[in-house]
């Protein structure tokens, strides 16, 4: 959890976006999920200016986006950190954080 804590996509800010809550994966349980940070914003921008500057900033930290996956509603891009491959998932999705209605666009990065 740490390294991916310390990867500049885990504080980044843009405007436009308004971060309303992040939550961490904890290591509890008898079979605890693995590290994942999820991010929730409110959208002040138009939803593929907001892909445009998240995939931006994520390539200029050494992510990579995996065009085959990219639709108007979702996109990802990998890295490896510390020999292990993690994703980072932008999703206009509401289901994500749905806990918060205002909700309008997710950061996920996580371990594949």
């Amino acid at each position: 959890m740490q390294a991916l804590k310390a990867d500049p996509m885990a504080s980044a800010t843009w405007e436009g976006l308004e971060l309303l809550n992040a939550e961490e994966t904890t290591n509890e349980g008898h079979k605890p999920p693995g590290p994942s940070i999820t991010r929730c914003y409110k959208l002040t921008i138009p939803v593929d200016e907001a892909f445009s500057k998240v995939l931006e900033t994520a390539e200029e930290h050494g992510w990579v986006e995996d065009a085959g996956v990219r639709t108007n509603r979702e996109a990802v891009a990998r890295k490896t950190i510390n020999d292990a491959v993690a994703s980072v998932l932008l999703s206009a999705q509401h289901q994500v954080c749905d806990e918060n209605p205002y909700s309008q666009f997710q950061i996920i990065i996580h371990y594949r």
